[in-house]
C-alpha cells in the first residue's frame, strides 16, 4: 500500500503596486524600443545619403570621359538615396 501526501501551497498575495509597476515598465520598454528603432532608421538614411553623395562625386569625375555612364551613376544614386 502506497501513501501520497499532497500539500496545498500557501496563497501569496500580489503586492498592491505590482500591476502599476508592470504597466510603467512595459511603457518604458516600448518607449526605448521606439527610440532605438527611430535612431537605427535615421542612421541607415544618413548612410544611404552619404553613399549616394560618394557615387555622385565619382560621376562628376567621369562625366568628361563618359557622360552616359555618369548619368547612369547619378540615376542609381538617386534610387539608392530614396531607399
Amino acid at each position: 500500500m502506497t501513501t501520497i501526501t499532497i500539500q496545498k501551497p500557501a496563497t501569496v498575495r500580489v503586492p498592491r503596486a505590482a500591476p502599476i509597476a508592470a504597466a510603467i515598465a512595459l511603457k518604458l520598454l516600448d518607449a526605448v524600443d521606439q527610440y532605438v528603432s527611430r535612431h537605427r532608421a535615421q542612421q541607415a538614411e544618413r548612410g544611404r545619403i552619404a553613399e549616394a553623395a560618394a557615387v555622385r562625386r565619382y560621376a562628376d569625375q567621369v562625366r568628361a570621359l563618359d557622360p552616359r555612364f555618369a548619368a547612369d551613376l547619378c540615376a542609381a544614386a538617386d534610387r539608392h538615396e530614396i531607399g
